[in-house]
C-alpha cells in the first residue's frame, strides 16, 4: 500500500520534528512545493481507495493544515479534525464536516475549547472520537505554561464543536514529550499510541477502559516504523497507517500490541487518516511533505 522516503514535517509549540511518509497517487496531486519546512507551509491532501491499499488522489483539502483525523459521527457524518494554521485562526484546532460519505465537505471552522484548568500551552494534535452515549471526546497535546515536558489530555463535548476540558491528563511520562495521540475502541479497550518521536520508530503505548485513565504498557517495538498517522478498525483487525522506511506502512494487529507490516506506498505524505465511509470507500487524508 504505501512505501518509503522519509521527510521531516513540525508542529508542537512550533518547534517540532515528525517524521514522516507518503502515499504513491498522491504525486503531483496537491498544492505546490512548500517554501520552508514549518507546518503552515504545507497542506492536506485527500485521496480515495476501493481496498485501503491502493489510494488515488483526489487533490488538496485544506491548505496550511497537518495532524488530520478522521471520525464518523452518530448519525454517519464525516468529520475531519486537524490543525489549521489561518490567518484568522492561527494554530487551532479545526474541523470540516461530509454528510454524504466524503463527496463534500463544510468550510473549516476552528474547535471551541473551554474550561482549561490554568495558563496551558495552545492545544494541539487532535484526535476525535465517539463515545457510546453519542457524544464526541478529543484527546490533544498540551502542557502548563512553563512545562519541560508535553501530554495528553482531553475534552469532552455534544456536538463536535464545543468542548469542555476534562480534568487532569489523560497519559503522561515524566520528562517526555508526548505528540500525535492516536485513539481507537478495540477489544472492549481504549488504545493510546503516541510516536516515540526522538527514537524514530514504534510507539507510546497505553490502554484505557473509560477513555480517561491510561495504564502504560510495553512500547511498541517495529523497527524502523513511526507510528505516526492513525488507526482504524478493521473486522476482527486494528489498522494502523503510519510511517515507514518505504512510504507509508500500513500495519494490523489481532490485540493493539503486537504488528506485523501489511503493506506500504511511496508518495510524498505523512501523517495519515484513513477510514472507511458507509458505502465500502476508504478515504485518507495526509500531510504533503513536499518542498
Amino acid at each position: 500500500m504505501f512505501a518509503s522516503q522519509g521527510k521531516g514535517a513540525i508542529e508542537m509549540m512550533k518547534q517540532r520534528i515528525c517524521r514522516g511518509v507518503v502515499l504513491a497517487a498522491w504525486v503531483g496531486a496537491g498544492i505546490h512545493a512548500a517554501r520552508a519546512d514549518d507546518p503552515w507551509d504545507h497542506g492536506l491532501l485527500a485521496g480515495w481507495s476501493l481496498d485501503g491499499i491502493h489510494f488515488q488522489g483526489a487533490g488538496l483539502f485544506e491548505v496550511a493544515a497537518g495532524v488530520p483525523c478522521l471520525t464518523e459521527g452518530p448519525a454517519g457524518e464525516l468529520v475531519a479534525t486537524f490543525q489549521w494554521f489561518d490567518p484568522v485562526a492561527f494554530d487551532e484546532m479545526a474541523r470540516r464536516v461530509s454528510l454524504d460519505g466524503g463527496r463534500t465537505w463544510s468550510d473549516a471552522e476552528p474547535l471551541v475549547l473551554s474550561g482549561a484548568p490554568g495558563r496551558f500551552v495552545n492545544p494541539v494534535d487532535p484526535a476525535l472520537v465517539v463515545l457510546n452515549d453519542g457524544r464526541w471526546r478529543l484527546y490533544f497535546t498540551s502542557a502548563p505554561a512553563g512545562s519541560r515536558s508535553a501530554d495528553t489530555y482531553s475534552a469532552i463535548s455534544s456536538d463536535g464543536l464545543n468542548f469542555q476540558w476534562e480534568a487532569g491528563a489523560r497519559f503522561q511520562i515524566d520528562g517526555e514529550f508526548l505528540l500525535d495521540p492516536a485513539v481507537a475502541w478495540f477489544g472492549g479497550l481504549w488504545h493510546l499510541y503516541l510516536p516515540r518521536h526522538m527514537q524514530g520508530d514504534g510507539a507510546f503505548y497505553a490502554t484505557s477502559s473509560d477513555g480517561l485513565n491510561f495504564e502504560r504498557q510495553d512500547d511498541v517495538e517495529v523497527p524502523g516504523i513511526l507510528f505516526l498517522g492513525n488507526p482504524l478498525v478493521h473486522g476482527e483487525d486494528l489498522v494502523f497507517y503510519g510511517g515507514g522506511p518505504r512510504g507509508v506502512a500500513v500495519l494490523s494487529s489481532s490485540d493493539g500490541s503486537r504488528w506485523r507490516e501489511e503493506a506500504s506506498i511511496l508518495a510524498p505524505v505523512g501523517d495519515p487518516a484513513v477510514i472507511r465511509s458507509r458505502d465500502g470507500v476508504y478515504l485518507a487524508l495526509a500531510t504533503d511533505l513536499r518542498r
